[in-house]
């Protein structure tokens, strides 16, 4: 029979000091205590993913291609413009429009995309017109509902045929109309110079073949 002091093994004094060393080193979490720990982890996830996203941002994809670095007045010029979001987030309400120099017209007034997600495109076609010569900038500009878009700035330079006085103020198919003749009279007192004639006036001999050529035509 073993002796009585090895009935209990390993005796209990080393038995409870295991069990102290266990509660130090693994403390019991509690229910309440697991959930609030899960919703903070939740919550700072989503907070970095908020901060490595990046805001939508539009821009135009190589605008001074589309645009004609030259065109001439009186001619007209389909131009398409391509807008693309780079940002994360995605855009909504995006508008696009041209904002041309005095010499030149654009119609639409501007193109409305609407919502645009990341890293999507988006066309919208123009129609621009030379008015007279001239030179300056054509701008193209991105508003969104955020104001995240911006605005490009392509030079443009609308280029002028010269031509004669008369074929400026009549044509070139050799007849004169009544508003013509009337038109004549009133660049020769006021003195002005005739568009795209490089600044020529009118002079009394030019209103008097226009006269004669209105005459011609009854």
């Amino acid at each position: 029979m073993r002796p009585s002091c090895h009935r209990h093994w390993p005796p209990r004094s080393t038995r409870s000091q295991r069990c102290a060393t266990r509660a130090t080193a693994e403390p019991i979490l509690s229910v309440s205590t697991i959930w609030s720990l899960r919703n903070w982890v939740n919550k700072a996830g989503e907070q970095l993913a908020d901060e490595t996203t990046t805001p939508p941002k539009i821009t135009a994809v190589n605008p001074g291609a589309a645009v004609p670095e030259t065109l001439a007045a009186g001619s007209t010029k389909q131009v398409e413009i391509t807008v693309r979001n780079i940002g994360d987030a995605t855009a909504s309400d995006v508008t696009v429009s041209l904002s041309p120099p005095s010499f030149l017209a654009v119609s639409p007034e501007n193109a409305q995309i609407g919502t645009l997600m990341n890293d999507a495109e988006a066309t919208s076609t123009f129609t621009v017109e030379g008015i007279e010569a001239g030179s300056g900038t054509l701008e193209v500009v991105i508003e969104t509902a955020d104001q995240n878009g911006g605005t490009t700035a392509v030079e443009v330079t609308a280029t002028a045929e010269t031509k004669d006085v008369i074929d400026a103020l009549t044509g070139t198919d050799g007849e004169v109309s009544f508003a013509e003749l009337l038109t004549t009279i009133e660049y020769y007192n006021s003195g002005e110079a005739v568009p795209n004639t490089g600044g020529e006036q009118v002079t009394l001999q030019h209103v008097l073949i226009i006269i004669e050529r209105y005459n011609n035509n009854e």
